[in-house]
């Protein structure tokens, strides 16, 4: 049944997506897209902290899990009109409580392998190993290439586990961290765009369907461009979340089909020089329902994520 909760309480975190974008000029039309110079590197440490609360059998269990990830983002080159950019995690943790049970899981572990519920060894595989990501200024993503390498050393760092925990990695992994889902992340997270030059106190309208878990989520959002300030740019978003399709996963051979809905809302500090995030926070507000063996188990969300870029 803990098996189920955490399961239940990660779909939560698959809802957050990387932002990075870029403003240009001054007191005029501001144009978005990226202007990296070559041979510049940027970074960006995320936190997300994911609050669940479930009601089973009229018992209510709650869990909270937050994530901490940071990110390098080396550009290689600009050619063809299309970026080149290494990017790579520098560092990985999850701390998470859950069923009065406090498991924490980090990068910087001594250890290669993981047994048992030890995850520590498949975060440090995952640090370090670049992969290669191809884009233009407006953050359509072309390819992303290497990514293989980091499936192989998480892989290897499962040899440990038993088959059927394997398995369950191999399907979080499949669906969470892949060549695919990585582009996917990345170019839905640059729809939030505007299409044209905005002055500030503009509005625009994003409705995107973004492939996560192999299910869609539908995002609906209006964007304004609210000021700029000593050459920052503040961005503000509100709008709605869904699942278009169940999110269908197995656990333990149980079929689990758990849909969501809610509202979201965006706040990001954006440097016009550098078209990178100075600081940003994401925070959603869900609500829905996980079948599984004939159950309905409700389920409430709160994520809330912290963006600091740094260049």
């Amino acid at each position: 049944m803990k098996n189920l909760i955490t399961k239940i309480s990660l779909l939560g975190l698959m809802f957050i997506f990387v932002f990075a974008c870029g403003v240009s000029g001054k007191g005029e039309k501001y144009k978005f897209e990226f202007n990296f110079e070559k041979g510049s590197t940027f970074k960006q440490k995320t936190l997300t902290e994911s609050k669940s609360s479930q009601e089973l059998m009229g018992q209510k269990m709650e869990s909270t899990i937050a994530m901490t990830a940071d990110m390098s983002f080396d550009v290689k080159d600009f050619e063809n009109n299309l970026y080149k950019v290494d990017m790579k995690y520098d560092a990985v943790k999850m701390d998470m409580l859950i069923a009065g049970m406090s498991l924490s899981f980090d990068s910087n572990t001594t250890e290669d392998k993981a047994y048992g519920q030890n995850m520590s060894p498949i975060f440090k595989a995952m640090v370090n190993i670049p992969f290669e990501v191809e884009m233009n200024k407006k953050g359509k993503v072309f390819s992303v290439t290497g990514f293989e390498n980091i499936t192989a050393a998480m892989l290897d760092a499962m040899s440990e586990l038993d088959e059927n925990t394997t398995n369950q990695m191999l399907q979080q992994i499949g669906n969470s961290y892949s060549e695919e889902s990585i582009k996917s992340t990345l170019e839905q997270s640059f729809a939030y765009f505007p299409e044209n030059e905005v002055a500030a106190g503009d509005t625009w309208k994003k409705d995107m369907d973004i492939n996560i878990m192999n299910t869609t989520i539908n995002v609906t959002m209006n964007i304004t461009l609210e000021k700029v300030v000593d050459n920052i740019a503040s961005l503000k978003a509100e709008g709605t979340i869904k699942t278009v399709k169940d999110i269908i996963q197995d656990l333990n051979g149980i079929e689990a089909k758990t849909s969501l809905s809610g509202n979201q809302t965006i706040n990001l500090q954006i440097d016009l020089k550098t078209c990178w995030i100075v600081s940003g926070e994401i925070r959603q507000s869900l609500v829905g329902e996980t079948n599984a063996m004939g159950m309905k188990i409700p389920i409430t969300t709160v994520n809330t994520t912290t963006i600091k870029g740094e260049q």
